[in-house]
């Protein structure tokens, strides 16, 4: 016989029983369906990883399109061109600051957004707002597979674009001539770069011993 089986019985002729003798009436305890774990309890001064080296992929946002559109207004169903252009993609950049001391805040992956598309009314479209990871000061940025050394950020908001984003395409008001008075092109939006880093600290030591070596 299960227990929960037995149980129920017990509870039911406990119940019986309190009901026949008194006019209160008792109710066995209710049980949970599922055990409850307590949580773990992190530290809060639990020491963390030290990270000095990281690769990251950089990929700049990609421009907007530009607009092909035609002004619609009273009396003039058939205006010129109006078309707006798009906004530029954002770059990945780097910049150097001194509150922070390792690589761990750093993405494997870091992708830029794109710009905006160009709209009617010669309205241009948004530029993204550029991406910043901030790294420790005395950082080398090197090609990755290769290692060589492309720049070292060690003054204090000093900055590395790492990834530039694409330009916006123009629209068909851009390319208004006297030859071509309706044009019905327009450009798309440029590409943004796409670069892989390999970051390293250059760490400084701070403390020495000095003393005989072991001979055995």
């Amino acid at each position: 016989m299960s227990s929960r089986v037995l149980l129920s019985r017990l509870s039911n002729s406990f119940v019986f029983q309190c009901c026949a003798s008194s006019s209160t009436v008792y109710t066995a305890p209710e049980f949970t369906k599922r055990p409850v774990f307590p949580k773990k309890q992190t530290a809060k001064n639990e020491a963390k990883r030290f990270v000095d080296f990281r690769r990251i992929k950089c990929k700049g946002g990609n421009g907007g399109n530009g607009m092909v559109s035609f002004m619609r207004a009273y009396a003039e169903p058939y205006g010129g061109p109006d078309g707006g252009n798009g906004g530029n993609g954002a770059h990945i950049v780097f910049q150097a600051d001194p509150s922070i001391k390792d690589l761990s805040n750093i993405p494997p992956t870091a992708k830029g957004k794109n710009g905006i598309f160009g709209a009617p009314k010669c309205c241009h479209g948004k530029n993204a707002e550029h991406l910043f990871l901030k790294v420790p000061l005395n950082t080398l940025i090197k090609q990755c597979g290769t290692g060589v050394v492309i720049h070292e950020l060690f003054k204090p908001g000093e900055l590395f674009i790492a990834a530039r984003g694409g330009a916006g395409g123009h629209g068909n008001q851009f390319y208004v001539s006297n030859e071509i008075r309706k044009p019905i092109k327009a450009e798309v939006g440029g590409e943004g770069e796409a670069v892989d880093y390999d970051l390293e600290m250059r760490v400084m030591a701070t403390a020495g011993f000095v003393g005989f070596p072991n001979a055995g």
